[in-house]
């Protein structure tokens, strides 16, 4: 019973210490952009290429949401697809 008691124990403050350890190293090692600011930043999500998982885009052809990040760029513009870019710039 006491090894029990013990090993509860002991895991957790090793909980406790781990939790707050996992959150510091985050804040650390989070990647930056090039000027300096986080990584969710606005700057950073307006780049082709990056992906933020929480900033949802309209295709400005079709309407659909999508990702920011994930579309097909065309003449500065990012498209949920080529087709919808194909498409737009052809009018």
């Amino acid at each position: 019973m006491r090894f029990l008691f013990f090993t509860a124990i002991v895991f957790g403050v090793f909980y406790f210490f781990y939790s707050k350890l996992r959150r510091f190293l985050a804040q650390i090692f989070q990647p930056l952009t090039t000027d300096g600011g986080p990584k969710n930043s606005k700057a950073s999500t307006k780049q082709q290429g990056r992906i933020n998982k929480g900033e949802m885009q309209q295709c400005p052809s079709c309407g659909v949401y999508f990702p920011a990040g994930t579309g097909k760029y065309s003449g500065g513009v990012e498209y949920c697809s080529e087709t919808c870019s194909k498409k737009e710039n052809n009018k």
